[in-house]
C-alpha cells in the first residue's frame, strides 16, 4: 500500500474530508491488513507503522478511500506482480479486459 499512500500524498483530492467526491476504491487480498485499518485501536505490533499508513487510515475514516476485500483468485493484480498458470494468466486477461492474441497465417 505504499505507493497508493505516496500517490494519495502527492496528489490530494480536493478535500476537506472529501465532500461530493467518490470514494476510491481500493482492493485487497490480505484481510488482516483491511481489518488493521479499519480498526480504531492501536496494536503492539504496529507501533513501528511508516506514517503513510496512518494517513490510509484517517482517509478510510473520512470516507475517502473505501477498503474492500477480494479473494487471492480474483486479485487481477497478480497478473502483474507473480508467475501465473495458464489458467490463471487467461482469468487475468479476462479481469483486465484483455484478449489473448491469436497468429493467423498471412499470405
Amino acid at each position: 500500500m505504499k505507493w497508493w499512500a505516496d500517490w494519495l500524498v502527492d496528489n490530494p483530492r480536493d478535500n476537506a474530508r472529501c465532500p461530493g467526491l467518490t470514494p476510491i476504491k481500493l482492493y485487497g487480498d490480505n484481510q488482516p491488513s483491511i481489518q488493521l485499518v479499519a480498526s480504531e485501536g492501536h496494536h503492539e505490533r504496529t507501533k513501528h507503522a511508516n506514517i503513510y499508513y496512518y494517513y490510509i487510515k484517517d482517509q478510510v475514516k473520512d470516507g475517502c478511500i473505501v477498503l474492500q476485500h477480494v479473494g487471492t483468485k480474483d486479485m487481477a493484480a497478480d497478473g502483474l506482480t507473480k508467475p501465473l498458470d495458464e489458467i490463471a494468466y487467461r482469468r487475468f486477461l479476462q479481469q483486465v479486459g484483455l484478449r489473448r492474441p491469436y497468429l493467423t497465417a498471412t499470405r
